[in-house]
């Protein structure tokens, strides 16, 4: 599974300098760099989407902006962009393609007169304090990698340097999977985890949540995730039935879970099938919506009474 670095932070940070000598850790490299994009967060899906369908060919994707300047600049521009209003949406769109395969790293300045003396006309029109104030949230809220810069050579190769051995760190038990089949937070999945297993994928999900493709990010299934689970959700592994009963999923990732949340009767045939019962069952979120039946109140109601107990087993 090929590697990739997300860059990200404010103007005149050294994002494309670093990211042009992170280029030279291998031969098969490709940095991408992202510019003002059109019309939203949707186009980092699918590029992601199409770099994971061709794995052969780059060792390592670096990224030179991302989906975090869409929280930045979206507040700090009023631009009606929902990544603007909703970082969590952001994270739980891309930043799960990136775990275990890759780093997230946010470059900040060591003092906000290293941007105030690069700025010129050709950057946006913001205060470099509160941009870098708002990256560096959004690097903490997310759990992203800071490192600073002080714009010397010296300090330029102990970034490359640093990178170079986190991101070996981080991939050393890559899942070696596409995410779109099986995406968690925990690097190699070498501690205990909770696994969420969905119904069957739906095609309509890119119609439904643009920028959908990984597991649970339909726009139904992405407002139940984020209602009931806030941040707390990229903490486990999410997959769907389909996936598995099409062996998308390797066996021991099913296998080695700590526990097993199921989602509909998708998800608990395919348990059934392979001979693993899961830990908690519920009917499928699209039930909990029909409010006005006995059914749908029912099947709420019991997910509701449990579902904290399910998700700290």
């Amino acid at each position: 599974m090929k590697k990739f670095i997300i860059v990200d932070g404010p103007e005149k940070a050294g994002k494309s300098t670093l990211c042009e000598a992170l280029s030279g850790l291998t031969l098969h490299s490709k940095v991408v760099h992202w510019g003002q994009i059109k019309p939203d967060d949707r186009v980092y899906a699918k590029e992601l989407q199409q770099e994971y369908n061709d794995p052969d060919s780059h060792d390592l994707v670096i990224w030179d902006r991302s989906w975090a300047s869409e929280y930045v600049y979206g507040r700090m521009l009023n631009r009606q962009r929902r990544g603007a209003t909703n970082p969590w949406l952001l994270s739980w769109l891309h930043d799960r393609a990136i775990y275990g395969n890759g780093m997230r790293v946010m470059l900040l300045p060591n003092t906000i007169n290293d941007l105030l003396r690069r700025r010129d006309d050709t950057d946006l029109p913001v205060d470099p304090a509160g941009e870098t104030a708002m990256f560096t949230q959004y690097a903490e809220i997310m759990g992203w990698t800071m490192l600073y810069n002080d714009y010397t050579q010296d300090n330029l190769g102990a970034l490359v340097r640093t990178i170079s051995r986190d991101l070996d760190y981080s991939t050393r038990n890559s899942l070696g999977i596409n995410p779109k089949y099986f995406a968690c937070a925990q690097h190699g999945m070498t501690s205990k985890y909770i696994l969420v297993i969905g119904e069957a994928r739906s095609k309509n999900d890119s119609k439904s949540m643009a920028g959908a493709w990984l597991p649970f990010t339909s726009a139904k299934m992405t407002a139940f995730v984020q209602k009931y689970l806030g941040y707390q959700a990229f903490r486990y592994a999410w997959t769907n039935a389909e996936d598995i009963a099409q062996s998308k999923v390797p066996m021991q990732y099913i296998k080695n879970a700590h526990a097993i949340v199921a989602f509909g009767e998708a998800a608990n045939s395919v348990l059934r099938n392979i001979g693993i019962p899961p830990t908690h069952k519920f009917a499928h979120p699209a039930y909990f919506s029909r409010w006005n039946t006995d059914r749908g109140r029912m099947a709420l109601g019991e997910f509701e009474s449990t579902y904290k107990e399910a998700f700290t087993a």
